[in-house]
């Protein structure tokens, strides 16, 4: 069975191979179950939501609706959910695409503005997102259909702090590599990917700074629940995805049910349906610290995960690996160096228990893969704890370690599963503006620590964390919505673009730690740019970026500071109203808005050294970009 093209006058209706689909329902957790479920019915009965306050301001209510009254949502008839569905579709699919990147260019827009370090700052007035709510879940878009209004795209308070970051301009790193910025995605329904209107233009969106090919990771929670081997209709959508896009992809096999022939049929399936080079690595089970209670001891009693962490992975994992490495079960038919593993769960593993995993199985590995979220779904956490440095340095510095740990094997290790909170989320935590802060400052933190990459989770597409959410339309597959983390994501690659050094380690500064600074060196044209992240909820800072170069070496024109905010008190609770320079996303990844950026006038210290201060609002970041004049 084939599913049918992306044309969006031919919708797409999701495939139903019986066995497959049944093996679906077992793979999501109930977290997973119940945001699928409140998403189906959602949109079953319900698309359109009016915005009291924008819609009782222009009496754009919807035919049918009340403008006064402040309702959570309307019904519509199917004539008109097909209208809008079929209005989202076209404008998904009919961007221009004269700069090539399938989104339409923007330069003709740009508009520059003076930055100012004062509450009396020019704000920027354009036109801001038609917003895209949730219900009270946080997992379901919600389309409205009122204008957008003109208001300031960001507070401006007075700058309660100062903090002063010198950047050395001798001190280069660490290069970020290619296809560092990736994402993942379960295998339920992971053949949308190819099939989704405007999917595979978002994600070109986020590859077009030349960033190489997006690495997309199939797998967590559904490779080991997953026994049987999915159609080929799956295979072929991810063929086709890698076809057109360039797209590469790290596949799970199931690891945790003991069935040699089942990951073995996993494997040839992949390898008979997908092109070569489009699969880079199999990645051998998932978390197998956490299976607890699947595995049995010798006389068949159930193993804790931490009894067979230390008795019976590393021999299971060998075993597995050999037999698929080598079929006619010996030395002599084998293929090495092609598996992905320990998928550990977390990367608070102690590097000495990732070199006794490497030192039995690295014949067969070619990738280290680990995972990293901030908490687990039943922690306590809130938008500013999410953001709390502590924690992350702890962790950073682990990472490190097992980075080094890796690389003494000559493998390199990718963070392939990572977001805010485990389990699908937490709400007003996962679905917020922090989490693209959280996002945007993650991924600069490991790549800070030597790993190769990191693959955003975006879960089955429907949970709390997910950046690129999909959802249907009386079971018919419709434009995606851009969540807060992908605003993140995409200011990570503008800041990377094709080839970027770290200049030092990570700055920290600004009263109690809630600045950051990454600092960047472009390896082609020198460019200098820096990420600025105040992650304080409330206080907005003055942050001074010195270099350790005088006027004249070659960084003495204006920053162009471009801002990734949230509108509103609150900005780290928000939900909507995020731009990133001036643009925001609406359904189907459509660019809106006008290019904003401020110009900030360098200003030499009193020893001659080339500085510029930037104006930084609460909850905030900010691209901070420099040409090299020599």
């Amino acid at each position: 069975m084939l599913l049918q093209g992306t044309d969006p006058a031919k919708p797409i209706p999701r495939p139903q191979s019986a066995l497959y689909a049944a093996q679906l329902q077992q793979v999501r957790d109930p977290a997973e179950q119940q945001d699928t479920k409140v998403a189906a019915k959602f949109y079953q009965r319900k698309l359109l939501q009016e915005t009291s306050e924008d819609q009782s301001a222009n009496g754009t209510a919807p035919a049918g609706t009340s403008s006064t009254a402040a309702q959570p949502s309307v019904a519509v008839d199917s004539q008109q959910q097909q209208q809008v569905v079929q209005a989202m579709a076209a404008s998904a699919t009919s961007m221009p695409t004269a700069n090539g990147t399938g989104m339409p260019s923007t330069a003709a827009n740009k508009i520059k503005m003076p930055s100012a370090t004062t509450a009396q700052m020019r704000k920027a007035q354009v036109g801001t997102p038609n917003d895209i709510p949730t219900n009270p879940e946080g997992n379901i878009p919600v389309i409205t259909t009122s204008p957008p209004a003109a208001v300031p795209l960001y507070i401006t308070p007075n700058a309660t702090f100062e903090s002063t970051t010198v950047v050395s301009m001798d001190q280069e790193l660490l290069q970020i590599p290619q296809s560092f910025l990736g994402i993942s995605h379960e295998w339920t329904h992971v053949e949308e990917l190819n099939n989704i209107p405007g999917y595979k233009d978002i994600l070109n969106m986020l590859t077009q700074y030349g960033s190489g090919p997006m690495i997309i990771r199939v797998g967590g929670g559904s490779t080991d629940k997953l026994t049987t081997i999915p159609p080929q209709y799956v295979y072929q959508a991810l063929a086709q995805v890698y076809n057109e896009i360039g797209a590469q992809f790290i596949l799970g096999v199931n690891f945790e049910s003991s069935d040699v022939e089942l990951a073995r049929g996993q494997l040839d399936a992949a390898r008979s349906y997908m092109p070569p080079g489009s699969v880079i690595t199999f990645e051998i089970g998932n978390e197998p610290n956490y299976y607890e209670g699947t595995k049995k001891d010798s006389q068949g009693q159930p193993l804790t995960a931490l009894q067979y962490v230390r008795s019976n992975l590393i021999p299971d994992w060998t075993s597995l690996a050999k037999q698929l490495s080598c079929p006619c079960g010996t030395t002599d038919c084998c293929t090495y160096k092609q598996f992905a593993g320990p998928v550990w769960g977390h990367v608070n593993v102690y590097p000495a228990t990732i070199k006794w995993f490497l030192d039995q199985t690295g014949s067969f590995v070619n990738l280290t893969t680990l995972h990293w979220y901030k908490a687990t779904k039943e922690s306590y956490n809130t938008p500013t704890t999410l953001l709390e440095e502590a924690p992350i340095r702890q962790e950073m510095n682990n990472l490190r370690a097992l980075v080094q740990t890796s690389q003494g094997f000559g493998i390199p290790l990718r963070i392939a599963e990572m977001n805010t909170v485990s389990n699908s989320g937490r709400v007003g935590v996962s679905n917020v503006f922090a989490a693209a802060l959280w996002t945007l400052d993650g991924c600069f933190e490991v790549a800070a620590t030597g790993a190769v990459g990191v693959n955003l989770h975006q879960g089955s597409g429907q949970n709390l964390y997910t950046a690129i959410l999909r959802w249907y339309n009386q079971n018919v597959l419709s434009p995606p919505v851009l969540r807060p983390p992908f605003y993140g994501m995409l200011m990570f690659q503008q800041a990377v673009k094709a080839g970027s050094k770290l200049l030092g380690t990570t700055q920290i500064s600004g009263g109690s730690g809630v600045i950051k600074v990454w600092p960047l060196v472009d390896v082609y044209d020198r460019e200098l740019r820096i990420v600025v992240v105040n992650k304080h909820p409330s206080e907005a800072g003055s942050q001074t970026l010195t270099l350790n170069l005088l006027v004249g070496d070659g960084y003495d024109s204006a920053a162009e500071v471009s801002r990734l905010v949230a509108r509103g008190e609150d900005p780290l609770s928000a939900t909507s109203s995020i731009t990133i320079g001036g643009l925001y996303y609406a359904v189907g990844g459509v660019e809106q808005g006008e290019e904003v950026t401020e110009i900030v006038p360098m200003t030499p210290t009193a020893d001659g050294r080339v500085s510029w201060t930037i104006y930084m609002p609460p909850g905030s970041a900010a691209l901070v970009t420099v040409e090299c004049q020599k």
